[in-house]
């Protein structure tokens, strides 16, 4: 059926239609008899559920293994259109899914027994929660009268995950009472949910008595009378609740007025993984010629476009810049923006500030947002662009653009001089080298901090991760390795040694990965993040602490793992083993050992050097 539209141009168009037509009826009939032929109530009501999943688009199914759960177990890996994957612990597996759910743009479904196996969940749903991410979470629950009765494995599992979630509800046991209608219009409210207008995770709790295995048992012959249309269907049976965009009109003509009464501003480009957002952002700035403050989860920090300004968050070292930008209008487009340096600007921030974002997340901890505007990104700007004139560059664009350059300038110098490995050198060749088209996944504290400040422009399809909700360190690995699975692409994560020492159970998930995988391990044996703060001053307290020492190495987990392993020692060795690594069909993990105290050193030395440049 994937290529029917291929063979609807084939000179024997009428014989393959009709074909094909033959086989989708086959096929509709072998999806009606497998739900008709349910061995019993439980596996019945799985198969309806999975079933209109599916039908809603959702076809990979994380599943961690269960009793209590085997009903929707069976029914995801016995439908021939399901992806299934599994997976020894439910965090990692909430990850993999968070990760192919942000790459992919489409949710994936979770499975997990009772007990304490859903909450392990739960940092990838608050994860999911902010960024806007779709989750779609079934766990599997012990029925009512085993509710606080002292039963093993039974806990309370209502509204497990607070306020988080989108939508909860909590699945009565499977039972003739309760229609085939009644399952899958609540299997739609779930998804509308899930997929609207304030797009999140969604839970839902199934409760399932004996037997959990699919043992005949006889249920009324005509309890699917109700859905006999659906079944001989493709479609789901109530259409989600569709969220219209009102609006759209007058909010372009409030960014028509500002471009039009200003000579200059600035876009800021936050968190995108829209390859179309993108794209629009860069035809709007390329007309009205405002500067583009790229963070590196835009997708476009890496762009060579002459509006992106890289190395903004150095820029912002000069008082006098700062004192400038103050008042000059700003269109944020996208989501969050990793800079610090950032942030304590826009507390200062004097000026218009309109902030575009499809979904209901309000985006201002400065609080210097003044008008909030919800829409799709490139639908707006595809309304303005015919509507604004061309602007030419002004004076102050010109010397952003300019000092942009100079930075670039001194950290290629930079990197001609070093031969010892640190941490700004392991961003600035990742950055360098990476292959076209790969994916890159960073994670949080410095990894991602570093490739915003100091990542060098040009790989501009490079697809860029990272989980920056709630900025936890939790399960970077297996969100990394769902986002290269969501992506379709090989993978390159930078990691630090507590997030790969938190996460190391998920390289078990590298076993038959489908895509090459690479992984940079910083292993400054700490948190190399906590020189950063004014905590570090206080020697008698910090180091144990809050510096998080350890003496750990990593050959001997690459080995357990069955991944290859390098630990190169200067720049070249490092360069010639990335691309060694990235040629390589299977994983590879590359150790680089360095200083926390060189590395807080090096910040300083590089800050101070670009603040006189300016």
């Amino acid at each position: 059926f994937q290529h029917q539209k291929t063979i609807q141009n084939d000179s024997f168009t009428g014989f393959y239609r009709q074909k094909l037509n033959n086989l989708e009826f086959a096929f509709r009939c072998a999806k009606m008899n497998s739900i008709q032929s349910s061995e019993n109530l439980n596996i019945l009501w799985a198969n309806l559920i999975v079933e209109e999943l599916l039908r809603h688009g959702i076809e990979y199914f994380c599943i961690s293994p269960g009793s209590r759960s085997t009903p929707l177990t069976i029914a995801a890996v016995r439908h021939p259109s399901t992806t299934t994957k599994i997976f020894y612990d439910e965090r990692g597996a909430a990850f993999y899914a968070l990760g192919y759910a942000r790459a992919s743009k489409k949710a994936a479904a979770l499975i997990c027994s009772s007990g304490t196996a859903a909450a392990n969940y739960y940092p990838a749903v608050i994860e999911a929660s902010q960024e806007n991410i779709p989750l779609i979470v079934l766990s599997a629950d012990r029925p009512p009268e085993l509710r606080n009765s002292g039963a093993n494995q039974t806990i309370d599992q209502v509204e497990l995950f607070g306020k988080y979630p989108r939508f909860f509800f909590d699945f009565p046991c499977p039972n003739k009472q309760d229609s085939a209608n009644f399952v899958l219009s609540k299997i739609d409210e779930t998804v509308g949910h899930a997929m609207g207008n304030n797009p999140g995770p969604v839970h839902l709790n199934c409760m399932f008595r004996e037997p959990l295995a699919p043992k005949k048992e006889i249920w009324p012959t005509d309890y699917l009378d109700g859905v006999k249309d659906w079944l001989a269907s493709e479609v789901v049976f109530l259409r989600p609740k569709t969220h219209s965009v009102q609006g759209l009109e007058q909010d372009a003509q409030k960014i028509i007025d500002l471009i039009e009464e200003n000579s200059f501003g600035v876009i800021l480009a936050g968190r995108n993984e829209n390859e179309a957002d993108q794209q629009a952002i860069l035809e709007l700035a390329e007309k009205i010629n405002w500067p583009i403050f790229a963070d590196i989860t835009s997708g476009l920090r890496f762009s060579s476009s002459k509006n992106v300004v890289h190395y903004f968050d150095q820029l912002l070292f000069s008082n006098s810049i700062q004192e400038r930008l103050k008042e000059a209008p700003i269109l944020h487009l996208g989501g969050q923006l990793v800079s610090k340096r950032l942030l304590k600007f826009l507390e200062k921030y004097k000026g218009r500030h309109i902030h575009i974002l499809e979904t209901e997340k309000i985006i201002n901890p400065a609080k210097s947002v003044s008008l909030r505007i919800q829409q799709p990104v490139q639908s707006l700007i595809k309304n303005i662009l015919p509507k604004i004139t061309l602007k030419n560059k002004n004076v102050f664009c010109d010397e952003l653009i300019r000092k942009n350059e100079i930075i670039g300038n001194h950290l290629n110098n930079f990197d001609s001089a070093q031969n010892s490995l640190n941490e700004v050198i392991v961003s600035r060749v990742i950055s360098q080298n990476i292959n076209e088209n790969a994916a890159l996944f960073l994670a949080s504290s410095m990894p991602i901090r570093d490739m915003d400040m100091f990542g060098s422009k040009g790989k501009e399809k490079v697809k860029i991760g990272a989980n920056r909700g709630a900025s936890g360190i939790d399960g970077t690995i297996a969100s990394a390795l769902g986002f290269a699975q969501g992506a379709l692409r090989p993978l390159t994560l930078l990691i630090g040694d507590l997030a790969f020492i938190h996460d190391i159970n998920s390289l078990a998930l590298l076993n038959n990965f489908k895509y090459p995988v690479t992984i940079i391990l910083i292993n400054n044996q700490g948190g190399g993040i906590f020189s950063f703060l004014p905590i570090a001053q206080y020697d008698e307290v910090f180091e144990d602490n809050f510096g998080t020492p350890h003496s750990f190495t990593f050959q001997r987990a690459a080995q357990l793992f069955g991944l290859d392993y390098f630990n190169p020692g200067s720049v070249s060795e490092f360069k010639r083993d990335y691309t060694a690594a990235q040629k390589n069909k299977s994983a590879t993990l590359l150790e680089i050992r360095t200083k926390r105290t060189a590395n807080f050193s090096l910040h300083k030395k590089l800050q101070s050097e670009i603040n006189f440049l300016l």
